[in-house]
């Protein structure tokens, strides 16, 4: 590899400690079920936006060959593919961690920019932003309220879950809020303040186990 070889790959690496160093200065993970990572640089010089699309307002520019930290992908709300002159067309959008002008930021941009996503499909190891995963019911109760545990009090209602005390027969029913509170308690970040739009959703009205965690957006 000739000199100047070496010292892209070596601006990238010191590049990617610093941000982590900024994630890690900024950022406290809770529980360890939180967004999935993967690490990655930009092959371009890309907006980063505050939704998945070419019409949500520009949070920063993120710079050719910077690293960035994917945590899911979702598809482009625009009603078309983006296309970008020398790269290529995608439906398909990443939520993504960069540091910008040494700030750390977070927010959308399109999968035509990381070096190493498949072109024009979801990356397998990657989940999708519009459904991260289940509840940690069992984990929020005791987040929440403190010596008890979930149970299920209708199989055949997606509001049939609750904390009971260990002590007594004293329950919390979990509503919608509760839900949504759980999911970002599972999926967020302590520093967060809301400012990750992660919201609780189910599938069936009437089946308790259809709950899932999304995220919408991101607002600096």
């Amino acid at each position: 590899m000739n000199s100047a070889g070496i010292v892209r790959r070596t601006g990238r690496r010191l590049a990617r400690v610093a941000l982590i160093s900024i994630i890690t200065a900024i950022v406290v993970l809770v529980p360890s079920a939180a967004f999935a990572q993967k690490d990655s640089y930009v092959t371009f010089t890309v907006n980063e936006r505050n939704g998945p699309s070419v019409a949500a307002p520009i949070l920063g520019v993120i710079p050719s060959g910077a690293p960035i930290i994917i945590y899911c992908q979702t598809t482009a709300t625009d009603g078309f593919p983006t296309s970008v002159p020398g790269h290529g067309t995608s439906w398909i959008w990443d939520f993504v961690a960069a540091s910008v002008n040494g700030r750390f930021t977070r927010g959308y941009i399109t999968d035509l920019a990381p070096n190493n996503t498949p072109y024009q499909v979801f990356d397998p190891t990657l989940p999708n932003c519009e459904d991260l995963g289940g509840l940690d019911l069992a984990g929020w109760c005791v987040a929440m309220a403190g010596n008890t545990h979930v149970v299920l009090n209708n199989r055949y209602d997606a509001f049939g879950w609750a904390c009971q005390s260990n002590t007594s027969w004293l329950q919390i029913p979990l509503t919608d809020v509760d839900m949504t509170h759980a999911c970002q308690w599972q999926y967020g970040r302590s520093g967060d303040s809301g400012a990750f739009f992660l919201s609780a959703y189910y599938t069936n009205r009437w089946d308790a186990y259809s709950w899932h965690c999304r995220l919408r957006g991101y607002s600096q």
